[in-house]
């Protein structure tokens, strides 16, 4: 599913841009990142991007996909070993495979995006973990494979890498990631890990340290701290997509990541007790501030499908 929203439904002009712009913590005119005060403006895909790039120091469209369905989007069990760093099912694939389809075969009457998107991205990042790593490839195979002298794109196919930066909150198995040595043995040249410099999951056994084993310890770890989430999800623009030259970038993650970034410090609610969250101020911060109406808001900020694409601007 691929959602798209226009500038005149979430009535955003070059106007919006340029008087919201002084009120916003990061703008074009400053040269220092705060990586937990910054908040990111989002805008609709099709926003006016020079206008913006007048007004903010970083702007990128972004195409952000959410992870296919996995074994354990199925199963539900999230403790099961069966489930370490799990695998897209073969109904994920068959996801995947439609979303490449509708990206080969969009127009610019049908899914401008999904054009734009072929035509445009010069790069992916993706989260460590197998099912997004699976994701990228399968369904941006339009783009990696097939983007060459003979499409009207003089791009050539964009750079893959991984980053912890987006992955999914760390609770259970189905959270683990697998050493980057096994990881690269099988995805090989397609996909960077360099930003992945940690051989072992450093999160979970940073949860694993205090709170004990998967058998030991069977509730919520990061999820029960969610500022940390929202502190590496704000770090990945401040410190890592900032420093990055693309403006056209397609990520790949997953939903509790996801309900994070996109709501947290603006009613993001959660039925998890945050006893882990041991902050004297316990301020929310919010990572993003949407510049549209409240239906585009709403919509762009509500619980992603497997293998849903959404596009947007970012800028900050």
């Amino acid at each position: 599913m691929v959602q798209l929203w226009s500038t005149s439904s979430s009535s955003v002009s070059t106007n919006s841009a340029s008087s919201s712009a002084t009120s916003s913590s990061i703008r074009g005119d400053g040269d220092t990142i705060d990586p937990k005060t910054t908040v990111i403006d989002i805008y609709p895909w099709e926003s006016n991007l020079d206008a913006l790039r007048q007004q903010y120091k970083h702007v990128k469209t972004i195409y952000y996909i959410r992870h296919a369905e996995g074994s354990h989007n199925v199963n539900m069990e999230y403790r099961d070993m069966i489930n370490f760093d799990a695998r897209l099912t073969k109904r994920g694939q068959s996801q995947c495979r439609e979303l490449a389809d509708r990206i080969r075969c969009a127009t610019k009457e049908t899914d401008p995006a999904l054009v734009q998107l072929r035509e445009s991205v010069q790069l992916v990042v993706t989260s460590p973990l197998t099912r997004c790593l699976q994701t990228a490839l399968l369904s941006l195979e339009p783009v990696l494979k097939n983007r060459s002298s003979s499409s009207s794109s003089s791009l050539p196919p964009p750079l893959v890498l991984a980053h912890d930066g987006i992955r999914e909150t760390v609770n259970y198995n189905c959270d683990r990631r697998r050493t980057t040595s096994e990881l690269a043995q099988e995805f090989g040249t397609q996909i960077d890990f360099s930003f992945v410099p940690d051989e072992h999951d450093t999160i979970w056994e940073y949860y694993e340290s205090f709170l004990g084993s998967d058998t030991e310890y069977t509730k919520h770890r990061e999820s029960a701290q969610a500022y940390t989430v929202a502190q590496r999800a704000r770090g990945f623009f401040t410190n890592f997509l900032s420093t990055r030259p693309e403006q056209h970038v397609c990520l790949c993650s997953h939903r509790a990541f996801s309900r994070v970034l996109w709501n947290y410090g603006l009613g993001y609610a959660t039925n998890v007790p945050q006893f882990l969250d041991q902050r004297t101020d316990k301020v929310n911060v919010p990572i993003v501030r949407y510049m549209g109406d409240d239906d585009f808001a709403s919509r762009l900020s509500a619980d992603y499908d497997n293998c849903e694409l959404r596009a947007m601007v970012v800028a900050f």
